[in-house]
């Protein structure tokens, strides 16, 4: 425990270390070696680590006062004992970081913590740990261990614990309970304490000791463990804390520690350890107990207790798991059993209206007492708890199954074929697709007292469901039943029976309490004889019964709430009276294709929801008096009723209409009433495959529509304005008679927008053929026409600068053309010209053979897709900042018949997602970047055929946009790509490549805040009033390139941000600059004809970003340049500096980014080394040779770029913080085995820092990998052999791999403007064992114009980079393979090697090369020279990537 003291001093300047100690440090580190360096850096680092540490800060107050406070503390520390929590503990820390989020400390009340769930889940464990953690923070604490078992004889000993540990005086003790009240009320009252309460069952355990939160002392917290969160919330608990059980990878380790004491299953034993964990279903318990039962064991006992656990359960787990079961009352037991053995994974609302009206209330309080769970209204059970329950019912009657309660499967098939059945039974279940049975008379007929009867053919019959307007005849396989077929019926709630082969209910079937009737398949001509009355009788299934012709009145069944009637082929009318049925909520009549009317509904139907009228042969529907009745109506289809060819106006009056389904009905031109904007509540609206060539315009006041289906609508040639609330548009297939322009129209997309941010909660989308998972609004269309007009964006952007502070910024469109391929063995890589964007590729998953050509970006997006019927559209949107990273997946699903024939019927698709900001703010929380890539994938029918990635864009929108692709003169609406990632500026004045001479006459000038005159080559001058833009914030003249001079500033501009010049023929700049006090960035690159900048330049006191690129008469730079000090980044390149000497940079104190290119520096400026703000220094193409001195002093340098410098002998000394060196093309330099122990790798193989995940240098080779690299081998892929015990071996320090990257002579200006450099690090050649995936993305234009030659790649790994799980002596084999970028093909691996590095090594500063076994540095098996070939050997993608060096320079630039 560390306790700091902050005497008279600010703890943030010592966490900072500002002020006086920022001073003393600063002074310890002018004149310092490289050793004094390496211990300041460690004062800083404990100065940081002790003032974020909780202590006192001792200033004004009297100091005897806080002397007092700390010497309670310490004591108070001292005398209080941890508990002792068992060893093993997996995944502890997660739970504790959200305990303590969760405990209101800072405020002045009582805290209350709840820990819930099953038995064996951890509650105590974790209860524990917490005390550890936080008990020294109270002035006492207590824990009290197994209340429940305790309060029924001990609550006096309960009492006494307590009170000892509260006052912590030995020999206290009370006498009786009422006594003890008193006491604990008085003591918790006047302290602040920690009270742990474990494993209380009901409120009455705590009466006597902590019965209600106000006994306690403010700022105090309780902690409670129970199985029951019913009793959590009536005792007032703030928070439930519901511990959930372990995930796969968790289940491993722990399993693992107690079965074998490491981190992962021994070899020999991993199948049968993952059976064991598959058992185990991620209860802590059970994970501990098998584990420890197991060790030591064989494989064949293992086995055997395997075998033994899938019929019998574990007595110490099941003991802890019955214990809520014993604390049910006898109702809520049978629902338990109920569920466990039949209901498991059913829905809530089924199961208790088969159980009766007792169960709603039972099946809570199962959920409170946490054994079952329920989710979406699914209740699901723990595996162990649900064999718990199954074990009750085994233990009824060991020896005769006949006599249980309860019998499914296998027990039942042997009931019913031996005739074992008694009265005992209540339940049976029996799928007789896997036990066929042939039932007699004598079956069914001892079981008198059966409640559950469910005879069932559920994987047959889902086949049978999707495909039954194919298939003819019956359906399902008959079981001839003996025509005097009996069996009890007076208990029985629920009956199903798939494939029922008699043509009537048994004579004797009197199921009184019939609550569901489900004859599935049947053979049922009538269903039962005579009008006996079923008066609880609630849900009818007759589905595909084949030789149904007609239904009864079921004026017996008053409170019929659900019949379903789909694939009655035979059935040709419907009662008349079907209005009496007042209780009806659903009636199914799909696929009943001889139903050609539906009867007049002459009474208020008010609880009907649901009518399917699918694939019927209706032809028109009753008068508008019938649907008068079906005010409460919510969902209504008529799909594939050919036969109807236009929507009744009598339909629009269903004002609670919510889903209306009319694809594949032969509507016509005009078949769609203007009335349809009568159905205010309408949310779907399925047109598809219909032959209307428009829609009515009424159609956008259907202010609630979500989803609309417009697919395979061939003749349709316009869409009117879309209602805002649109969320999911549709409107795939082969229409050729309509633009995307027509299709798309971009003034209602906006409208959607806005109504979208509004509404966050709406992330999933669905209709019957297609459904959206994601934000924003998803718009599938014809792809014939390409990416909209109006989207003028790229494939990858940046987000306007202050994006969630811009109102006017709405978010962006993404799209994507998606081409079907026309054979499925068609290279997918060969796409359109903007295939990847140079922002994506350092993000985008690759293919690891050289050879292979098919699109992985899809393949990866696809790889948790096991059967795909239809389509599927994929976009994984990345975001990446400074620190942070995240990525959003969108899918589209379609399950149209077209994607599963030929290709000739899949068409082209352009797909566009409009992303709110909004909904990028909760996805993407980072502030501090705002980089987005998108990366596309899509498949169609059951063979996952692959579609080609066409053009792809993305555009950023805002609220005042209007469709872009309409040609206006209005300059504030018009915006090229860039002005519109410039979020600060809205009023922008946009004329990016306009022939205009002179800029016209701009009403309002004071309102406008952007002036954009990108590429406007004729413009020749700027208007003197200039000036009077008061609030212009960005001007740029970026490409004109006849624009000459730059008018005189006559007053302040202190607005003016960004002036861009770059690229125009401007001679000089005006004295007069210094008037644009505000000016932050000023670019001046390729200004070929500037002669002279000002020394007044030095006066922008603002500035940050200077940029003086490609301006070959310009032969000064101004003096005073270093008084430029908020100056954060200076480029300069093409500068003669032979001819003229750089101006001293020392007074750039703010400094991060320096680039001198090509500047022909024969030294390096003096004054760099008192640039302590510099994190990047790029001095590409420079004459210097010696070697730079003072570089090693930026310690906040991270990036140097030395590349180039033809004449540079000796790699400078590198600063310890440096993450990336580039040495590439320094053709003079010599290397040696001393860079691995140079400040830069040493200080990451010695203590690896967190965070940083990349030490790596590109440096010049000619030939080859150098010697002292003692392992290589030919091609791109190595192994090489950790040594015996390599994760605890302390001489041991990690290893350095090396890649010989040789060009080809092919252009690389056309392949792609950077290169990735990746290393792929995996054990065992097992593609899922990654060890880490490590990239390096380099951009040199010196090496694209023509200058590149042989370089060598140099990472250096600490084996601190090796994640824990692998720390054992099975995962010594480690795999590296090389790779170059996915499309470039100008340069490949020749050669790889690397080097084991050990700790006398970096004493030494030199590589020991030890040859064949015999070393100083142990046992290494034979095996430290040896190389393997792996050349054959193909691994998959890894899915972690680290920061490439130019990705540093991005993040050090995005916080300017």
């Amino acid at each position: 425990m560390v306790l700091p003291i902050f005497y008279h001093v600010d703890p943030s300047d010592i966490r900072k270390q500002s002020g006086i100690f920022g001073d003393a440090l600063a002074h310890h580190e002018r004149d310092a070696d490289e050793k004094k360096k390496e211990m300041i850096q460690k004062w800083r680092t404990a100065l940081t680590e002790a003032a974020s540490l909780s202590g006192w800060h001792v200033d004004d107050q009297f100091e005897t006062e806080v002397v007092n406070e700390i010497i309670n503390t310490i004591v108070g520390s001292l005398k209080r004992q941890p508990l002792n929590v068992s060893e093993n503990i997996v995944g502890i820390s997660v739970h504790l970081e959200k305990l303590k989020l969760m405990m209101n400390t800072e405020l002045n009340k009582v805290s209350v913590i709840g820990i819930c769930g099953p038995g064996g889940i951890g509650k105590t464990t974790i209860a524990e740990a917490i005390y550890n953690k936080i008990s020294y923070q109270y002035d006492s604490s207590s824990f009290l261990r197994n209340i429940r078992e305790k309060s029924q004889g001990d609550t006096l000993q309960l009492q006494n614990e307590l009170l000892h540990d509260i006052l912590k005086e030995k020999g206290f003790k009370i006498s009786n309970i009422d006594e003890g009240v008193t006491m604990i009320k008085r003591c918790l009252n006047s302290k602040r304490v920690l009270v742990i309460l474990d494993d209380v069952d009901d409120l009455k355990q705590l009466k006597h000791l902590a019965q209600k939160k106000d006994w306690f002392n403010a700022k105090s917290t309780i902690i409670i463990t129970s199985r029951d969160k019913q009793v959590l919330t009536r005792y007032g608990v703030d928070t439930p804390y519901e511990v959930q059980k372990f995930d796969k990878k968790e289940a491993i380790e722990l399993f693992s520690l107690w079965a074998f004491q490491e981190n992962l299953p021994k070899e020999a034993y991993e199948n049968l350890s993952y059976n064991m964990i598959e058992y185990a279903d991620g209860l802590p318990l059970a994970l501990k107990l098998l584990g420890a039962s197991l060790f030591g064991k064989k494989i064949s006992e293992w086995e055997s207790a395997l075998y033994k656990l899938k019929r019998i359960p574990h007595m110490e787990i099941n003991k802890v798991l019955r214990i809520s079961f014993d604390g049910l009352d006898d109702m809520d037991k049978e629902i338990f059993l109920d569920v466990a053995c039949f209901f498991k994974g059913k829905s809530k609302d089924f199961v208790s209206r088969i159980l009766g009206p007792h169960a709603e209330y039972g099946i809570a309080t199962l959920n409170d007492k946490c054994l079952i769970t329920i989710s979406k209204n699914m209740m699901d059970m723990h595996d162990l708890i649900q064999q718990m329950g199954k074990e009750i019912i085994r233990q009824e009657c060991l020896d005769d199954l006949g006599r249980r309660s309860r019998i499914w499967d296998s027990d039942a098939y042997d009931v019913l074929t031996r005739n074992m059945g008694t009265r005992s039974i209540k339940g049976l279940f029996l799928d007789i697709c896997k036990f066929p049975t042939q039932f007699t008379k004598e079956s069914f007929k001892q079981m008198d007292r059966l409640r559950l009867l469910k005879i069932h053919k559920d994987d047959e019959y889902g086949c049978i469901s999707r495909f039954s307007r194919h298939l003819d005849g019956k359906l399902f396989s008959e079981d001839h039943l003996p025509r005097d077929f009996e069996f009890p019926s007076y208990e029985l709630t629920y009956f199903h029976w798939d494939g029922y082969s008699l043509e009537s209910l048994p004579t004797n079937f009197h199921a009184k309490d019939l609550v569901e009737l489900i004859l599935r398949g049947s053979n049922i001509k009538q269903l039962w004889r005579g009008n006996k009355l079923h008066n609880k009788l609630n849900v009818i299934n007759l589905s595909h019964s084949v030789h149904l012709t007609e239904i009864p009145d079921f004026s017996s069944v008053p409170n019929l709430e659900i019949l379903t009637l789909k694939g009655c082929v035979k059935l040709e009318c419907l009662p008349r009276g079907i209005y009496k049925w007042k209780h009806l909520q659903t009636l199914s009549c799909g696929d009943c294709s001889k139903l050609k009317r539906f009867p007049e509904i002459k009474g208020n139907m008010r609880k009907l929801r649901e009518l399917d009228l699918s694939g019927t042969a209706i032809e028109e529907l009753p008068s508008s008096s019938s649907f008068g009745h079906l005010k409460a109506l919510k969902i209504l289809s008529f799909r594939g009723c050919s036969k109807l060819n236009k929507i009744p106006t009598d339909v629009c009056c269903l004002s609670s209409l919510e889903v209306l389904d009319l694809s594949y009905c032969n509507i016509m031109e005009g078949g769609i009433p203007s009335d349809i904007c009568r159905l205010s509540s309408l949310k779907e609206l399925n047109l598809k495959s219909n032959d209307f060539r428009s829609i009515p315009a009424t159609i956008n006041r259907l202010s609630r529509l979500q989803v609309l289906n417009l697919s395979h609508c061939q003749n349709l040639e316009h869409i009117p304005e879309l209602p805002s609330s649109l969320r999911l548009l549709d409107a795939h297939g082969p229409n050729l008679t309509l633009s995307t322009a027509s299709f798309l129209p971009f003034h209602s997309l906006v409208n959607c927008f806005n109504s979208e941010i509004q509404d966050l909660n709406q992330c999933s989308q669905n209709c019957n053929d297609s459904a959206y998972h994601g934000n924003g609004i998803c718009i599938v269309l014809p792809g014939h026409s390409g990416v909209p007009e109006w989207m003028m964006g790229r494939r990858a952007i940046e987000l306007p600068q202050n994006w969630h502070q811009d109102n006017e910024f709405l978010g962006f469109a993404i799209c994507c053309v998606y081409v079907p391929l026309d054979d499925e063995s068609e290279d997918i890589s060969e796409n359109e010209s903007d295939h990847k964007s140079q922002d994506e590729s350092a993000h985008t998953s690759e293919n690891e053979t050289d050879d292979e050509s098919k699109n992985e970006s899809a393949a990866e997006l696809f790889s948790e897709d096991v059967y795909l019927p239809s389509c599927c559209l994929k976009c994984a949107l990345r975001f990446y900042g400074d620190n942070d990273r995240s990525t959003d997946i969108h899918k589209f699903e379609s399950h149209c018949l077209c994607y599963g024939q030929g290709n000739d019927s899949v068409s082209r698709q352009t797909w566009v997602i409009l992303y709110s900001k909004e909904a990028l703010k909760e996805w993407y929380l980072a502030d501090d970047g705002h980089h987005l890539s998108p990366t596309f994938g899509g498949s169609y029918n059951t063979f996952k055929k692959a579609f080609k990635e066409g053009k792809c864009a993305v555009h950023l929108i805002y609220s005042k946009d209007v469709p872009l692709r309409t040609q206006t003169r209005d300059a504030e609406v018009r915006r090229c790509n860039l002005c519109q990632q410039n979020g600060i500026c809205r009023q922008r004045g946009c004329f990016e490549d306009s022939d205009m001479k002179e800029l016209p006459i701009i009403e309002n000038p004071l309102e406008l805040d952007g002036l954009c005159l990108r590429g406007c080559k004729y413009l020749k001058s700027l208007p003197s009033s200039i000036c009077e833009f008061k609030s212009l914030t960005t001007l740029c003249c970026e490409g004109c390139s006849q624009l000459e001079s730059f008018p005189e500033i006559l007053e302040d501009m202190e607005i003016l941000k960004k002036l861009d010049l770059g690229g125009s023929a401007i001679k000089e700049i005006p004295s007069s600059i210094q008037r644009l006090r505000g000016l932050q960035d000023l670019n001046l690159a390729y200004c070929k004809n500037l002669v002279n900048l000002p020394e007044s330049i030095c006066n922008l006191t603002s500035l940050k970003t200077l940029t003086i690129k490609s301006c070959p008469e310009l032969k000064k730079l101004p003096e005073n340049l270093g008084r430029l000090q908020s100056l954060e980044i200076l480029y300069v390149k093409d500068f003669d500096s032979m001819n003229c000497q750089l101006p001293s940079l020392s007074g750039l104190c703010s400094l991060r980014i320096l680039r001198l290119i090509n500047c022909g520096l024969r030294e390096i400026p003096s004054g760099i080394c008192h640039l302590t703000s510099l994190q990047c220094l790029v001095l590409m193409g420079n004459q210097f040779s010696s070697k730079p001195d003072g570089i090693s002093q930026l310690h906040k340098l991270i990036v140097l770029n030395l590349s180039h410098c033809k004449l540079l002998q000796h790699i400078p000394e590198p600063p310890s913080n440096l993450i990336t060196l580039v040495a590439h093309q320094c053709t003079s330099l010599k290397i040696s085995s001393s860079l691995l122990w140079s400040p830069f790798f040493k200080s990451g193989i010695q203590k690896f820092v967190p965070g940083v995940k990349l030490l790596d240098t590109f440096i010049p080779e000619s030939n080859g990998i150098p010697e002292w690299i003692s392992h290589q081998k030919k091609g791109s892929k190595i192994t090489l052999t950790l040594p015996q015990n390599w994760y605890e071996n302390d001489d041991f320090l990690g290893f350095a791999l090396c890649s010989l990257h040789v060009p080809l002579d092919i252009e690389w200006r056309d392949i792609d403007e950077s290169r990735n450099f990746i290393c792929k690090l995996n054990f065992n050649n097992n593609p899922s064992l990654v060890v880490r995936d490590i990239q390096s993305r380099r951009h040199c234009q010196i090496c694209r114009d023509g200058d590149e030659s042989n370089q060598l790649w140099l990472i250096k790994i600490a084996k601190s980079m090796i994640p824990n799980i692998y720390h054992s002596n099975k995962y010594r084999t480690l795999n590296a393979s090389f790779k170059n970028d996915f499309d470039t093909k100008s340069v490949k691996v020749e050669r790889c090697g690397f080097q084991l590095l050990y700790a006398q090594d970096c004493g030494q500063n030199h590589l020991t090369i030890v040859q064949g076994s015999s070393s100083s540095h142990g046992d290494l098996g034979g095996h430290r020279s040896a190389v393997q070939d792996t050349n054959d050997c193909d691994n998959q993608e890894a899915t972690e990537h680290n920061h490439p060096p130019n990705d540093t320079v991005k993040r050090i630039q995005s916080k300017n």
